[in-house]
């Protein structure tokens, strides 16, 4: 798609806002996330990497052709075994100007987190990877269960390049506006330093991150669902989903998954399992 083909179908701002009311990226061009995407995509496509739109983004693509309103992201899901291909393309996009952070960590269980981050215009592209199972794909994360493993967390995510107001929205730092300063000085230190530098910082947080009282999520998904996939239209490109789209995401966000919930907890996906709760 041309540069001057995007101004003409994208002529709106992005002042998406988070579940709490917060904005995220105030008045950000949204001709700029469609032209990050756009770059991203031809990278993608160029090294035979197989991915799809997933979680919220497909949502947002199937309800109406566009990123929820109040997203703070952009959402694609991969194979793991990609992983060699997606370390691949990081320098190409970094000449491009966009942020890249990588995550690739082995669990005692097998499972590989595998996922990766690019950023250039501020609104984040997360890449997650699935690791097959048996019958099904699994993607893992972690949510952070005290103040200082919410504030590992936040490093790592602004070794990222989040914005600190798209991931610090919890009462525990709205009432400390110190350390919210604090921690965007250090977001913006941290971009002024080599990525090889960022990547080494960000594996110790994730090490700490992981004994600090975080919980460890599984996103436990048929693998049927990945296996067959269709071309769906996205901002005026064509991107690979689940061909059985509506089946996956009831199967992911429940039976009502086509009513906009502004305040949906990802706790409530059918899909999700959380060791060691019933």
């Amino acid at each position: 798609m041309e540069d001057n083909k995007i101004k003409e179908i994208v002529k709106e701002r992005y002042s998406g806002t988070d579940k709490r009311g917060s904005s995220c990226y105030p008045n950000l061009p949204l001709m700029e996330i469609v032209k990050d995407l756009k770059d991203l995509k031809e990278l993608l496509d160029d090294t035979d990497i197989k991915y799809w739109v997933d979680a919220g983004t497909l949502i947002g693509a199937v309800r109406n052709g566009k990123i929820i309103p109040w997203d703070d992201d952009v959402d694609f899901g991969f194979w793991g075994r990609d992983w060699d291909k997606v370390i691949s393309i990081a320098p190409k996009l970094e000449e491009l100007g966009f942020k890249v952070h990588l995550t690739h960590l082995e669990l005692s269980d097998g499972v590989v987190p595998a996922g990766a981050c690019f950023v250039r215009c501020g609104f984040p592209i997360y890449l997650t990877g699935y690791t097959l199972s048996d019958e099904n794909a699994i993607a893992v994360e972690g949510r952070p269960k005290t103040k200082l493993a919410l504030i590992l967390k936040a490093l790592c995510l602004l070794c990222n390049g989040r914005r600190i107001l798209a991931i610090m929205p919890s009462k525990a730092f709205s009432e400390k506006k110190s350390l919210t300063r604090c921690l965007k000085t250090i977001g913006k230190l941290l971009m002024k330093t080599p990525t090889e530098f960022r990547r080494i910082v960000k594996r110790m947080l994730l090490n700490l991150w992981l004994i600090s009282g975080s919980e460890i999520r599984y996103m436990v998904i048929p693998k049927h669902f990945f296996q067959k996939l269709k071309k769906i239209r996205f901002y005026d490109m064509y991107f690979l989903a689940p061909s059985d789209t509506e089946g996956y995401l009831e199967y992911r966000y429940g039976e009502n998954w086509r009513v906009p919930i502004r305040d949906w907890e990802p706790e409530e996906s059918p899909a999700l399992i959380i060791p060691g709760r019933e």
